[in-house]
């Protein structure tokens, strides 16, 4: 995949693995984590609303007697130097990096043949030397484990992927709570978490089942997370999600997305970019990576990007919350 010439990307790679490398690996912070209290070890209260997909702050607790899952792996989609990768047709285009609809960049294709598939901050990492790549995968598992990205799905039921039927809606939370973790350094299942004071992430009310699992979006759909003492945020634009049962009561799937370019360059600012001419060059070459527009003929000041994600049972304590 090449924007204009061999020479002209590789510069460009080198310049932000480089940025990245010194971010992660070069500079001191803070080890403590502003991790929320354990709710991990308290008995389950569970509420049994009614269900309200549109207004899930009306819920005191939950919004309906569906599944509660607690995410407990999320990584970057990966993409290959093929241009086969995972994701989503986020733009409803089949782009060529020379017919002028992909900011110059070709769409990519997915394991199944299908075209269109927009992916290009995987196509970045998988450029960059190794031990930059998994910078960020390592920051998602380490969050997750000390309670810094506590990501809680409900399926709004009583139907759902376990049912082999598309739920009436996904609540998608950012919980409260630093999880219980078995031998294997993963989240144990069935454990109990709160909830953050504004902690919808995303309503996901239009699904569909597509024979194999749930597919829903696009909607807006917030991220937000705590890396040792440093909140990342973005918002990803046209989010769309497909997730199955993984036969063993969780779940697995994909959600996919377009994210500002200022944004990504905050991503990479908090998680180390300590060098300042490093941090300046990076924001010359930025853009040229950008291969998404945020409206229909406007600027490419976009990236997509996509997540995959496991999830384990889960509950909600009792919370009291003001509609």
């Amino acid at each position: 995949m090449r924007r204009t010439s061999t020479g002209l990307w590789t510069s460009h790679v080198m310049a932000l693995a480089t940025c990245l490398g010194l971010g992660v690996f070069g500079c001191d912070s803070d080890s403590s984590t502003k991790a929320a209290a354990d709710a991990g070890q308290k008995d389950s209260q569970e509420s049994d609303v009614p269900w309200i997909p549109v207004d899930p702050f009306a819920c005191p607790n939950r919004c309906g007697s569906g599944q509660i899952y607690a995410l407990d792996h999320i990584t970057l989609l990966p993409a290959d130097s093929s241009g086969v990768a995972a994701g989503f047709d986020l733009d409803g285009l089949n782009s060529d990096h020379g017919d002028g609809t992909g900011c110059g960049f070709a769409d990519l294709k997915n394991q199944y043949g299908d075209a269109g598939i927009d992916n290009q901050f995987g196509a970045i990492l998988k450029l960059l030397p190794t031990q930059v790549g998994d910078t960020l995968p390592g920051a998602l598992a380490t969050s997750i484990a000390a309670g810094g990205l506590t990501v809680l799905m409900e399926e709004v039921g009583p139907s759902g992927v376990a049912d082999n039927a598309a739920p009436k809606a996904v609540v998608i939370r950012k919980g409260l709570g630093v999880p219980l973790l078995g031998t294997d350094g993963k989240l144990l299942e069935s454990q109990s978490f709160g909830l953050e004071p504004d902690p919808v992430l995303v309503v996901m009310d239009q699904l569909a089942w597509d024979g194999t699992g749930v597919r829903g979006g696009p909607h807006a759909m917030k991220f937000r997370m705590l890396f040792v003492d440093k909140n990342l945020g973005f918002t990803m634009r046209v989010a769309r999600m497909r997730y199955e049962s993984d036969g063993k009561g969780g779940i697995q799937g994909e959600i996919g997305g377009i994210v500002t370019l200022d944004e990504v360059m905050g991503l990479v600012g908090l998680l180390g970019g300590c060098d300042e001419p490093l941090r300046e060059q990076l924001a010359e070459v930025a853009p040229s990576f950008a291969d998404s527009t945020l409206e229909p003929g406007g600027a490419c000041e976009g990236f997509s990007m996509g997540f995959s994600f496991h999830g384990v049972p889960a509950h909600l304590l009792q919370t009291a919350r003001k509609p």
